[in-house]
């Protein structure tokens, strides 16, 4: 595994305010000794490398290169595989996740279309009351047309 410095360098060029946050993280709240971490190769030890990630939020492999086949599995998040074929710890978890969505997904469609027959029966009750108003009017107009006449 080698640092990659220069990387980190990059980072607080481009993001503003990153240089005391990552201060804090790897240096305990000291403001100033982050450009000796600048430097590719610097020997950086395990604890500052991980509050560097959890400072920055990025991966391991954004800081470091790696030599085929040595990747850690911790940087993995518990996946592991092979070109295509991919073995998760959390799978199930997720398996799980994603049925539950889809049994919610299907029950508010229940509800929609539930709601689009209530309003539908809604609407026909108001027009058989426009209706049974309209002919009330038309009987009122007809009746006091009869008593003028």
């Amino acid at each position: 595994m080698k640092y990659k410095g220069s990387k980190l360098k990059m980072y607080v060029k481009q993001h503003r305010g990153a240089y005391t946050d990552i201060c804090t993280a790897i240096l305990g709240g000291k403001k100033k000794g982050l450009d000796q971490y600048y430097h590719d190769d610097h020997n950086i030890s395990i604890e500052k490398l991980s509050a560097l990630m959890a400072a920055t939020g990025l991966p391991i492999d954004f800081f470091c290169e790696f030599a085929p086949g040595e990747l850690p599995q911790s940087a993995s998040s518990g996946v592991t595989g092979n070109n295509n074929i991919v073995n998760s710890m959390v799978g199930s978890d997720l398996a799980q996740k994603v049925e539950h969505l889809n049994e919610v997904i299907h029950l508010k469609d229940q509800l929609l279309a539930e709601k689009d027959t209530v309003i539908a029966m809604k609407d026909s009750q108001l027009e058989l009351w426009k209706k049974r108003y309209d002919d009330a009017l038309h009987l009122a107009k007809f009746n006091s047309d009869e008593t003028r006449t």
